[in-house]
C-alpha cells in the first residue's frame, strides 16, 4: 500500500513580526553573581510601552537557596503628547524571607502635571505564610483569624461601614478540614446571624448534593447527578407570588 503524502507548500516575501518583544538588562542579570548579595534589572519594550523590573538577590549561604524580591516595577508610555509613567514599589519582610510583598505602593504621574496619584496596601502574615490583616486602597483592614491546631481560616472580619463590622465565620469537619457552614455574623463571631450556608449530604466522591442558604427564610438547594456527563447539576424551583407560576434554574457543579 502507498503512505499516505501530504504536500505542502508556502511562500513569504516580507517577514512578519507578531507580538514582539525586546528585553534588555540594563544593570545586570541574574546570573552575574554567585555569592553575592546583588541588584539587577530587566527591560521589557513591545513597542509601545517601556517596563523595568527591579529585582534584588538575597545571598544566604552556600547550603541555603538565595531569596530574590521584585522591589519595583515601572512602565512608561506616551499618548495623546504626554507621557504616563505608573509605578509599583514593594516592601518585604526580609527577615523571615517571605517573597509575598507586606506593603504596596502604586504611583501614576503624568507629564505636565505635578498631581500624582498614590495608593499604598499592606498585608502581615503569620509564621505560616497566611494573612493575618490587610489594609485595602481605602483604608480598611480586614482581619484573618486560623484555628491554633490546624491553622486553617475560621473567621474573617471586616469593617463595612464607620459603626458596622461584617464578620464571616468558617466552620469545618474534624477529619478532613472541608468547610461545612459559613455564617455571616454582625460585628463579631457570637454577633446575630444574617445569613448561613449550609454543605451536606456529600456523595461518594465528594460531591456537595446539597446547600442550605438561610436567611429571612430557609431555602434548600439540591444537586442531581448527571450520570452521563459525570457532573452535578443544581436544580433550584421558585414560586412567583405575582404570577403563580414556577420557573426551575440550574447550574453545573463540576469537579
Amino acid at each position: 500500500m502507498e503512505p499516505d503524502r501530504k504536500t505542502f507548500q508556502w511562500s513569504h516575501t516580507t517577514p512578519k513580526s507578531n507580538n514582539h518583544k525586546d528585553v534588555s538588562y540594563p544593570t545586570s542579570d541574574i546570573g552575574s553573581s554567585y555569592d553575592t548579595d546583588i541588584s539587577f534589572s530587566v527591560g521589557v519594550y513591545d513597542g509601545l510601552t517601556q517596563s523595568t523590573l527591579t529585582n534584588k538577590k538575597d545571598f544566604i549561604d552556600e547550603n541555603t537557596p538565595a531569596v530574590f524580591y521584585n522591589m519595583s516595577i515601572v512602565t512608561t508610555f506616551s499618548y495623546g503628547g504626554k507621557t504616563y509613567t505608573h509605578t509599583t514599589d514593594y516592601t518585604y519582610d526580609e527577615p523571615r524571607r517571605w517573597t509575598s510583598p507586606i506593603a504596596t505602593k502604586v504611583t501614576k504621574e503624568e507629564s505636565g502635571n505635578t498631581n500624582k496619584y498614590v495608593v499604598n496596601t499592606s498585608q502581615t502574615y503569620n509564621d505560616y505564610g497566611s494573612i493575618t490583616s490587610a489594609v485595602d486602597v481605602l483604608g480598611v483592614t480586614t482581619t484573618y483569624t486560623y484555628d491554633a491546631t490546624s491553622h486553617l481560616l475560621v473567621g474573617v472580619s471586616k469593617p463595612i461601614s464607620a459603626t458596622q463590622t461584617q464578620y464571616t465565620e468558617y466552620v469545618r469537619d474534624a477529619v478532613h478540614g472541608n468547610v461545612t457552614t459559613i455564617r455571616v455574623r454582625e460585628g463579631n463571631v457570637t454577633g446575630a446571624i444574617l445569613q448561613e450556608t449550609i454543605t451536606e449530604n456529600y456523595d461518594a466522591f465528594g460531591n456537595t448534593l446539597q446547600t442550605r442558604v438561610k436567611r429571612m427564610q430557609r431555602t434548600t438547594l439540591p444537586f442531581k447527578q448527571n450520570t452521563k456527563q459525570q457532573h452535578l447539576i443544581l436544580e433550584h424551583t421558585q414560586q412567583n407570588k405575582h404570577r403563580g407560576h414556577r420557573c426551575k434554574w440550574c447550574c453545573f457543579n463540576d469537579h
